[in-house]
């Protein structure tokens, strides 16, 4: 079903990010697990308020979902699982009320439920430009890229130590991941700094990865750029990214691409425009030019009379559509050359084409003469 992450947090669909940040920080205290113990809807209800406020609190993310909802996120590869990361942005409320951190050290790290040392951890995304021409993105390519990873380590499976005999349980905390206190009405449980929370410790580690998990890599993956692409779409290659942990799924690629500015020609949607300088002998006696366009040369044929700034269209001359065979087209814009020396018998035959103008009714200079009227 469509999720309407505005009626969720209860604001406007044009609440500002101080408004999304407020409802979020009433709902994430009103439904947080560890002070509802008895509810078994609000771990569930607190994940869903979270939701909405990692995709409102990102611009380019809460343009995506007002334009194109839950589903157009999701066809862009964006994942919704919980991200605990979302509460270092109200740790304030904390320090500047009970005098300590964020949600992690009232309730125990965000969750009742902790994640071991040896969770299965998804890789992370990443993100790679590249820069093609313009007649490349008309065209469409297929290119290989190389690209700096962190794969799991093949030694010790992601889980850093040399065997599973190395894995013991933290004596500062028992196993459980946090220690506790009590102070005023409140029982307070911070993350165990020895363990950070995992509840277990590593005697020794993988002597490969050296406790990491994972080690430094290279990925070479082909990247199929489609025809008519727009500058800055990124392109999603799936499990392109950084190697899990612990037998968790690797990240994804995004690769962005820039498209390389021509001097000659210039892109508007699917449209290409250009000029072409033009003799002016050619504008009054006609005659045909070339001009270059992003498949190559193309004939133009200019009328004898034709005027400077006129502008002439080559159909289907533009760049394609995403994934159509439509095209747009090349708009070619008529600019006048002039001489800049002239010899002697130049001059004779233009002062002679000057007064045989004068002399004839309705000729040029006339018509010059007219647009001087006030």
């Amino acid at each position: 079903m469509e999720k309407d992450y505005y009626a969720i947090l209860g604001i406007s669909r044009n609440a500002s990010q101080d408004e999304i940040k407020k409802a979020y920080r009433k709902m994430a205290l009103k439904y947080h697990p560890d002070r509802n113990p008895d509810d078994p809807h609000a771990e569930e209800k607190f994940k869903e308020v979270s939701e909405a406020y990692s995709v409102l609190s990102d611009p380019e993310k809460r343009e995506i979902y007002d334009k194109y909802g839950y589903e157009g996120l999701k066809g862009r590869g964006y994942n919704f699982h919980f991200d605990e990361s979302i509460f270092s942005d109200f740790s304030d409320i904390f320090s500047q009320f009970f005098g300590f951190g964020g949600f992690g050290d009232i309730f125990g790290g965000g969750s009742s439920k902790r994640k071991t040392r040896f969770s299965p951890m998804r890789g992370e995304d990443l993100e790679y430009e590249i820069e093609i021409t313009l007649k490349e993105c008309a065209l469409g390519k297929i290119t290989r890229v190389k690209i700096p990873v962190l794969e799991t380590c093949d030694r010790c499976g992601g889980k850093g130590v040399e065997s599973e005999r190395d894995i013991v349980t933290c004596p500062n905390c028992g196993g459980r991941g946090f220690v506790g206190y009590s102070q005023g009405f409140f029982q307070i449980r911070r993350t165990c700094s020895r363990c950070g929370g995992s509840g277990e410790i590593i005697k020794k580690a993988c002597s490969k990865c050296f406790g990491k998990g994972r080690v430094k890599g290279e990925k070479s993956i082909e990247v199929n750029i489609p025809a008519g692409i727009e500058d800055g779409m990124r392109i999603r290659c799936a499990g392109a990214g950084n190697g899990g942990v612990n037998g968790g799924p690797p990240g994804d690629l995004y690769v962005v691409v820039r498209i390389e500015e021509d001097k000659n020609l210039k892109r508007n949607g699917v449209d290409i425009y250009s000029d072409a300088f033009v003799p002016f002998t050619t504008f009054i006696l006609g005659g045909r030019i070339k001009v270059n366009t992003i498949y190559g040369i193309e004939e133009i044929n200019i009328p004898p009379g034709t005027q400077p700034e006129n502008v002439f269209t080559l159909k289907g001359k533009g760049l394609p559509y995403i994934n159509s065979k439509k095209r747009g087209n090349h708009y070619v814009r008529l600019k006048v050359v002039l001489p800049e020396k002239l010899n002697r018998r130049q001059k004779e035959l233009l002062k002679e084409f000057e007064e045989i103008e004068r002399k004839k009714e309705g000729g040029f200079f006339k018509k010059v003469k007219e647009n001087l009227k006030i």
